[in-house]
């Protein structure tokens, strides 16, 4: 839970800085549930927000406060693909402690992702 709740915040956060707002660490919500729902909403947001960036777009610099308050400066490029990774890492620790409870979790391959999308 503690990771999925890691990953979510963390997910918020950088929606946030990438909207030009100032970012807030979210308030858990209440149940499953309404937990879905609010990353549901941040996912749908990066959507949105990534579905009207051009190529310059990318190149231009995010300069930002860490949560600790210190500046901070990257390409925007450079901030999704960071996005991109923290969620894949922390999506296979996930995958990893289902797989200990006897849980049989979606496949995280990529290619596996694309196949189906097609």
């Amino acid at each position: 839970w503690d990771t999925a709740v890691h990953l979510w915040r963390a997910d918020t956060i950088w929606l946030a800085r990438l909207r030009g707002e100032p970012p807030q660490i979210p308030e858990i919500p209440g149940c499953l549930y309404e937990f879905r729902d609010a990353w549901t909403a941040v996912h749908d947001g990066v959507l949105e927000w990534a579905g009207r960036l051009t190529e310059e777009d990318l190149n231009q610099t995010l300069h930002y406060k860490t949560m600790a308050g210190q500046p901070a400066a990257h390409t925007i490029a450079h901030c999704l693909l960071h996005l991109v990774n923290h969620g894949t890492h922390h999506r296979g620790q996930i995958t990893w402690m289902l797989r200990q409870l006897g849980e049989k979790p979606v496949p995280l391959d990529l290619l596996l992702f694309y196949q189906e999308s097609e």
